[in-house]
């Protein structure tokens, strides 16, 4: 036998996955310089061609009795091989001739339902819609490959689920629990040579979305769901909002019933400060004045107790009020003030709406605390409405001592007495504003002389037109109900 020596290389070629066996029963080298490999899944030629290895695999596919071969023999294309079924010898020029890489046909053979209950079989050549709670199928194929003897492999795979192709050895395969969607069913045989099919067989089917997963029951579930928060949400804003009435009409009917508490306090007030001017002219026994300040006391009084129902009068009743107050102060004080009242022409005082006594509190702090208390001879009060962009301005502008001043008198006397009626027309003018009853503006400013001593003062009070007054009075079914 001639001897064949392997030259060592720097490069080595590993043909470890062209091999049929890593376990190798044997190795030779014909006089071809071919490399014949035994296995015990069939025999491996390595040849050199145009340059390159060539792997070639001989199996049972091509005729051998059996795969497992224990050693091998060629000489002059003709190969001995020893197989556990016996030698067999193949004339390699004959089976060069023959094409055995026609890749095997596959097909689906049949589909059933196996969910429980609901088995049947299903049609192949077309594709099948199942309900959703009809998703176990099992599938059975078969590929055809004579010389393979019954040595096929499969090769499978179910889109869009599984996109990468399974292997199995089996001809059927199950699939349980399948979600709603379109599915594609592919399979591919493989023969001895490891030929795979060409073109898949496919099965397609759909099942059926669930109730819950069809688009027109999100959309009535998401607008069901919508419509509740909205619902809820305007459940509790209906019930917030019902709260801040029912809070606002609590506040406003203590705030009212305070406002009136200020009004009775103020009424009283002045009549006492004029009770008090007619006994002093009776305790000097000059009853032409006193018969005099009475009846101009009445005509005063008539007014107050014919607007005494209402919180608000007009402007022009309003001014008629000032005009007898002031004429009787004058009655008391003639020696002691004099007063001017300039009205505007053609000033529309009715079309104005004003607290009752807006104005008397700071004609009676002007004459009382300003005029009065000081020792000269030119004491005024003037009083002058005037016509604005944005309103009626009320100007009451005294040349007495001042704020200042008469403060200083009262801590040097020792008395804690403030105006009465100056604070409590401070504060209705501030339940007024924030029950937004009328919207009228205050301001009073120290006046000061050359040489900046205090020189009176001056209160300006800007009454803005409303369309709408507010009512005082709420009518019981205003009131919420419990």
């Amino acid at each position: 036998m001639e001897i064949h020596r392997l030259k060592v290389l720097k490069l080595t070629i590993n043909f470890k996955e062209n091999l049929l066996d890593k376990e190798i029963h044997s190795l030779k080298i014909d006089e071809k310089d071919n490399i014949w490999i035994s296995t015990k899944k069939g025999i491996n030629r390595i040849s050199r061609q145009n340059g390159k290895y060539v792997v070639d695999a001989f199996t049972s596919f091509h005729g051998l009795p059996s795969d497992y071969v224990f050693d091998t023999y060629c000489y002059n294309d003709t190969l001995y091989a020893a197989t556990n079924q016996g030698l067999v010898l193949v004339d390699l020029c004959e089976l060069e001739k023959e094409d055995f890489t026609m890749p095997p046909p596959v097909y689906v053979q049949d589909v059933s339902l196996i969910t429980p209950g609901k088995a049947r079989k299903l049609y192949v050549d077309s594709t099948s819609s199942l309900k959703n709670d009809e998703n176990d199928l099992f599938i059975r194929f078969t590929g055809i490959s004579y010389r393979s003897n019954g040595n096929v492999k499969y090769e499978y795979r179910l889109l869009p689920s599984i996109k990468e192709w399974r292997a199995t050895e089996n001809d059927n395969v199950t699939f349980d629990d399948l979600h709603s969607g379109n599915y594609s069913f592919e399979v591919r045989a493989i023969n001895a040579m490891g030929t795979k099919s060409i073109t898949p067989a496919a099965y397609h089917f759909v099942v059926q979305k669930h109730l819950t997963e069809t688009l027109w029951f999100k959309l009535l579930t998401s607008t069901g769901v919508t419509l509740l928060i909205w619902f809820g949400f305007y459940l509790w804003f209906h019930y917030r909002k019902r709260k801040e009435q029912e809070r606002y009409i609590y506040q406003r009917q203590i705030s009212e019933l305070k406002l009136k508490s200020l009004q009775a306090q103020m009424n009283p007030h002045f009549i006492f400060n004029s009770l008090n001017a007619i006994q002093q002219f009776i305790n000097v026994e000059n009853k032409r004045a006193a018969n005099d300040y009475l009846a101009r006391f009445a005509r005063l009084m008539r007014f107050y107790l014919n607007g005494s129902e209402n919180q608000f009068i007009t402007l022009e009743e309003e001014v008629n009020i000032i005009k007898l107050y002031c004429s009787l102060e004058h009655l008391r004080f003639s020696d002691r003030f004099t007063y001017t009242i300039d009205i505007e022409e053609n000033l529309p005082l009715a079309k104005y709406m004003v607290p009752a006594m807006l104005l008397q509190p700071h004609i009676e702090n002007a004459i009382r605390h300003g005029l009065v208390p000081a020792e000269k001879e030119n004491n005024h009060l003037s009083i002058r409405l005037y016509q604005v962009e944005n309103g009626i301005l009320c100007v009451l502008e005294d040349n007495g001592i001042g704020r200042t001043h008469s403060m200083a008198i009262k801590e040097q006397n020792q008395t804690q007495h403030r105006s009465l009626g100056n604070k409590l027309s401070q504060e209705r003018i501030l339940l007024i504003r924030s029950l937004k009853l009328a919207n009228i503006e205050e301001k009073i400013v120290d006046l000061k002389n050359e040489k900046g001593e205090n020189s009176g003062t001056r209160v300006e009070i800007l009454v803005k037109e409303m369309v709408n007054y507010p009512q005082l009075e709420y009518a019981k079914n205003d009131l919420p109900h419990h």
